[in-house]
């Protein structure tokens, strides 16, 4: 998927979120529970049941909080 179909998906909260955590990879369960929500997928997790935060979700969100866009 399109990371901005993606974003636009997000609920504000969570792009809000997002952009306040910018260099967070590992996502609280109700962050991807609200993914999960949006794009009507699982996220894969790893060995230890977590989240990584995809690395184009990463660097999108990077790039909106350092414009200050949301």
């Amino acid at each position: 998927m399109n990371i901005e179909k993606l974003w636009d998906r997000l609920e504000p909260g969570t792009r809000q979120w997002l952009v306040n955590n910018p260099g967070c990879r590992i996502l609280p369960r109700s962050v991807v529970a609200a993914i999960a929500k949006a794009t009507g997928e699982e996220l894969e997790q790893d060995r230890h049941g977590e989240t990584v935060l995809l690395q184009r979700l990463r660097v999108h969100s990077h790039r909106l909080a350092a414009s200050g866009r949301l």
